[in-house]
């Protein structure tokens, strides 16, 4: 898992510091949908990581995942701090990191039951009672090296399970490209965008729910 998450961090970070320099030039509203597109993109890649390039795909499409939020997150909080006065400016920053942990947590929280119903009804289907199989041991890699432990019908049945959260990430993050085509353009401050590249705001991702 860390290391599937790796190439995420990294590119978020790296996109991060560079979008954060580019925002004056190209403009919010530019950089910002530019993310959300290579954020879309990866979305979807990250849906068809299957097969032989299976994990090749994975790691690409988490990489451009994280381009995509490491250029555009900057860009909403700078937009965001350049709609309100020097006075406001800790209660407008608070206020968009609070709103992104909390639709960081109810997303989590879709997805995992998501990824458990999907998960029951594949067992139920494949003619397995869902309560006589642990999904702490299928996500196990010393339970996946014991062939006596996951057989081929489980694989199957996770797989399409995670394909399914897959899919639901990339309905969210088509949803976030239309809000963010949607948003208003705002006339970016010098003093907003020094301020967050002073302080290094929104560059580094959260971390992943149980890490």
């Amino acid at each position: 898992a860390g290391a599937a998450i790796m190439p995420m961090m990294l590119s978020w970070v790296l996109a991060s510091i560079v979008g954060s320099r580019l925002l004056l030039n190209v403009g919010y509203r530019t950089l910002s949908v530019f993310g959300m597109v290579l954020f879309v993109i990866g979305a979807l890649a990250l849906t068809q990581s299957g097969g032989a390039f299976g994990t090749t795909l994975l790691l690409g499409s988490m990489a451009l995942m994280g381009v995509g939020m490491g250029l555009s997150i900057p860009s909403f909080l700078i937009a965001v701090q350049s709609t309100v006065q020097r006075s406001a400016l800790g209660t407008a920053t608070s206020t968009l990191q609070f709103s992104r942990s909390i639709g960081g947590t109810l997303g989590v929280s879709i997805m995992g039951a998501l990824l458990s119903a999907q998960l029951a009804a594949g067992l139920l289907a494949a003619g397995l009672d869902p309560a006589s199989v642990s999904l702490s041991a299928l996500l196990d890699p010393i339970a996946q090296a014991n062939s006596a432990a996951l057989d081929g019908t489980l694989r199957t049945v996770l797989a399409r399970a995670i394909l399914g959260v897959f899919w639901l990430a990339f309905g969210a993050a088509v949803l976030g490209l239309a809000a963010t085509l949607l948003a208003p353009a705002v006339q970016l401050g010098k003093r907003a965008v020094s301020q967050t590249v002073g302080e290094g705001e929104a560059i580094t991702p959260p971390l992943p729910v149980g890490e």
